[in-house]
């Protein structure tokens, strides 16, 4: 996936905890998003348009003792 801080492509070493950022599918060009904003932990990822809105914004989560770094939508921390 291609990750764009508002606008400006980076790749997975220079991601920074404090930004949003939309993840973009390649192949379709369309954003992954938190289908009808749900904050529910069983909410579906889907992919869709990108407008901007909130369900569409992640930003990254790396936990101490995890291997794999998190997308966290930025409904979950409202």
């Amino acid at each position: 996936a291609k990750i764009d801080s508002y606008g400006n492509t980076e790749t997975a070493k220079e991601l920074s905890l404090d930004k949003y950022y939309k993840i973009t599918d390649p192949r379709s060009g369309l954003v992954w998003a938190i289908e009808n904003s749900s904050m529910d932990n069983t909410a579906k990822l889907i992919l869709e348009e990108y407008t901007g809105a909130d369900n569409q914004l992640f930003y990254v989560e790396n936990s101490a003792g995890k291997t794999d770094d998190s997308a966290i939508n930025i409904n979950d921390i409202k």
